[in-house]
């Protein structure tokens, strides 16, 4: 049986941005460590003469401070970009992503007893993933970037509720099967999964909601890892819009290819 991890973070819903999204990768354990792991340590070196910079995409666009200046040089952020987009490749990478606009989400259901949006893009997400194990014949373990030890606890906790009760479509034992653990990590802590999680739900909520990605952009590899349930359908397994504002895309099959 196959191990595979499963890397998340978050975009928030700050202003100006009004959408939130929760999303990452799946990887096959060995690919991680014998592929993923030492092709970015190369890059790193090769773009930054730095194995230990952190592969933040706010400071890389900003270019402001330390390491991440050599960034103004268009050079540089081309080829930078180049190997981070060859990185997403359908083969060894599986994206899985739930976006949301929280203020429509309340609005809609106007209740003092809603879930977080966090939790409800979570749940998704684990959805998904356990979906994705069942058919690949393998179990799975989720890092998470570390919010706060309050955040993060209030997060373990819908995570074991969730794997006592089940989500929307999976009763409690697929999860248990599948899914052996949440854990959390800093990208302080030079988790390089999670520095590769870092581009993928900002980049997805824009392209969700039909938001024109900052150029240069990953946006097509990304999308082009998409789940689909070897069902081509994206737009359930892959990427779920769980608020429509009137503006967001159909994701097409098309997408992928």
């Amino acid at each position: 049986m196959k191990d595979y991890y499963l890397f998340l973070d978050e975009s928030k819903n700050t202003p100006p941005s009004v959408h939130f999204a929760l999303g990452g990768f799946a990887v096959e354990e060995t690919v991680y460590q014998n592929k993923i792991c030492l092709y970015v340590r190369e890059m790193k070196k090769e773009i930054f003469d730095d194995e230990d910079i952190i592969l933040h995409e706010t400071d890389l666009r900003l270019a402001g401070k330390g390491g991440y200046k050599i960034m103004r040089r268009k050079e540089k952020r081309d080829w930078f970009w180049r190997k981070m987009g060859a990185l997403f490749d359908r083969q060894d990478i599986t994206v899985f992503t739930a976006v949301i606009n929280p203020e429509e989400y309340r609005e809609t259901y106007q209740s003092a007893y809603l879930n977080d949006a966090y939790f409800v893009c979570l749940e998704v997400v684990l959805e998904k993933f356990a979906l994705f194990l069942e058919k690949e014949n393998a179990v799975g373990t989720v890092y998470i970037e570390s919010q706060n030890p309050k955040a993060d606890n209030r997060l373990r906790n819908h995570f074991e509720q969730l794997m006592k009760r089940g989500t929307r479509h999976l009763n409690h034992f697929a999860l248990r099967r599948q899914i052996q653990g949440l854990y959390f990590y800093q990208k302080a802590d030079l988790n390089i999964g999670l520095q590769i999680a870092d581009f993928i739900p900002n980049t997805l909520k824009k392209y969700a909601y039909a938001i024109p990605n900052r150029q240069t952009s990953i946006q097509e590899e990304i999308v082009s890892c998409l789940y689909d349930g070897k069902m081509e359908k994206p737009e359930i397994f892959g990427l779920e819009i769980l608020s429509r504002d009137g503006k967001c895309r159909n994701i097409l099959t098309s997408d992928l290819k």
